[in-house]
């Protein structure tokens, strides 16, 4: 069960998906009711939840998902943006991946939404290439920049976005 709060992160500018909380709760709930059990010897989501020092009530989520790509998500509710709760969170999980022995870490940011990718680069993640990809309901087709952080030398650029997108040139910052 998805707890309403959390739901309710979904519903900003740059990470929506359904008019109402209890829609996104409902679709989340459903897209998870038939994920496996835990399984240590196989690749796990890694979720955490943002929250204020000394509260439990969540102000955003940060997860990392299974798979070559090793993507970092967050969000966070609007009045929480611009008070450095995704850089110390996308730092914490950065540190984390480390002590698990990842090569690499990405991220994805509408190049409509830089402050995410400025959190990415003050984290260490720079920016690879750009890539268009039908990502519905948000809006029909969005841009997103590529971010990756090697955690070993030597580690390989992920190329699965571009594999499966039209790249449309080098991620950069917009002002």
């Amino acid at each position: 069960m998805i707890r309403r709060s959390v739901a309710r992160l979904l519903e900003e500018k740059f990470l929506s998906w359904y008019r109402r909380a209890d829609e996104t709760a409902s679709s989340l709930s459903a897209a998870t009711a038939d994920a496996p059990a835990c399984d240590a010897e196989g690749p796990l989501d890694a979720r955490w939840a943002i929250c204020e020092w000394g509260s439990s009530e969540p102000v955003g989520f940060i997860e990392v998902s299974p798979g070559e790509a090793r993507d970092v998500g967050y969000a966070l509710r609007r009045e929480s943006w611009g008070l450095g709760y995704a850089r110390e969170a996308l730092g914490a999980v950065i540190s984390w991946a480390r002590r698990q022995g990842y090569s690499r870490l990405t991220a994805t940011h509408d190049i409509d939404n830089p402050r995410s990718g400025a959190v990415m680069i003050a984290c260490g993640m720079t920016p690879r290439y750009a890539y268009r990809e039908r990502w519905l309901p948000k809006k029909p087709e969005v841009v997103f920049c590529m971010h990756q952080i090697d955690l070993v030398c030597g580690a390989e650029e992920y190329r699965g976005y571009a594999e499966r997108w039209p790249v449309v040139g080098k991620a950069e910052l917009r002002p």
